[in-house]
Formats: structure tokens, sequence, C-alpha cells
């Protein structure tokens, strides 16, 4: 390796290392902010999650967010009858969650 190439070498790496310390300090200020937001906050830190109602009607954004894929591949998996049909209210598509839970755990449609 020539000189000019491990001097830039050891120069980028050099201004990496200086960037993961930066980022840990971020990270660090980060964690700060927010255990003072908690201290601070009004809200009882027991709260514990109350269960999802099976029966709720979730729009495509949520069940998109729910399995972790774009609304367009959702749109596709029920054109493709992959994927539990929903139910028309009005002009809108909902799913029951109980039957996206079901497919999730493998269940049937």
């Amino acid at each position: 390796m020539s000189d000019t190439k491990r001097v830039q070498s050891e120069r980028v790496e050099s201004l990496l290392e200086q960037l993961v310390a930066e980022v840990e300090g971020l990270r660090t200020d980060l964690r700060k902010a927010l255990e003072l937001i908690a201290q601070s906050s009004n809200c009882p830190s027991d709260v514990t999650p109350q269960p999802a109602d099976p029966q709720q009607l979730l729009t495509a954004d949520e069940v998109a967010a729910l399995l972790r894929v774009d609304v367009r591949t959702l749109r596709l998996m029920r054109h493709e009858r992959s994927f539990p049909r929903p139910t028309r209210v009005g002009r809108s598509l909902r799913w029951r969650r109980s039957a996206v839970e079901r497919w999730i755990d493998g269940g049937a449609r």
C-alpha cells in the first residue's frame, strides 16, 4: 500500500472513530433527557397496557404497520387472496384484529 493511501486510510479511520464518539455522546444525552422527561411526567410508572380488543376494526395503514409491510404489499396480498378478507365500512376497508392475529399465528383465513 502506498504512503498516500495509508495516510488516507488512517485519516478515514480517525474520522470514523470521532463520529462514533459523537454518536455515543448524543445517545447518552438523549438517554438523560428521556429520564428527565419520565421523572417530570405526571404519568404513573406502573401503567400496564390493556389487551387489544379482538373485535377492533383496523385500517389498511394499521394492518400494514402491524405486519411491518407497505400498504401496497397488503393490497397485493388482498388481491391474491392470501390474506383475510376485509369488511367494508362505507367506502373504506377494515380488518378485524382477531382475524389478522389469527392469520399471523398461521390460523385460518
